[in-house]
């Protein structure tokens, strides 16, 4: 992988992650505002920097590629980032992190049930790794303690 496409997902990770934080240390909001304005300020950046990068800007043609466009902005954008919201209102943010490693497990279950992805023993024994690390991360404090 090209360097500027790991800075590129440091870049991306850091943001995500301050904005968590900065939306926890703020007053209370709520979640559909808060990534209104959140879409409101990060589009014309997006828009600039697609741009600037010379991408393609083709909209979908057929019902077969509107499906996963409309699927991953409705879901994949505006459940998932409304859910964040609410979750870090209600949760410590890194309790809330923990819920972004569910992503992948999630997206192995639909690529099974819609299209049909095999499952493998090891993408199967990744699962069983993420649901020990939640089960042992999300405990209160001092539950794993010998006492």
């Amino acid at each position: 992988m090209a360097a500027s496409g790991l800075a590129a997902i440091l870049v991306g990770a850091t943001a995500a992650a301050l904005g968590t934080v900065l939306l926890k240390l703020g007053p209370r909001q709520d979640p559909f505002a808060a990534n209104a304005v959140g879409s409101a300020v990060s589009i014309p950046i997006a828009a600039g920097v697609s741009f600037a990068l010379g991408e393609s800007h083709a909209l979908p043609s057929t019902a077969e590629s509107v499906w996963p466009l409309l699927y991953l902005t409705v879901a994949g954008s505006l459940g998932a980032y409304v859910i964040m919201s609410w979750l870090v209102n209600r949760w410590s943010v890194t309790r809330t992190a923990y819920v972004t490693v569910v992503v992948p497990v999630i997206a192995l279950g639909l690529g099974s049930l819609v299209r049909h992805e095999r499952l493998t023993g090891l993408s199967l024994a990744g699962t069983a790794l993420v649901f020990v690390g939640l089960f042992l991360g999300m405990r209160p404090r001092g539950q794993l303690s010998a006492d």
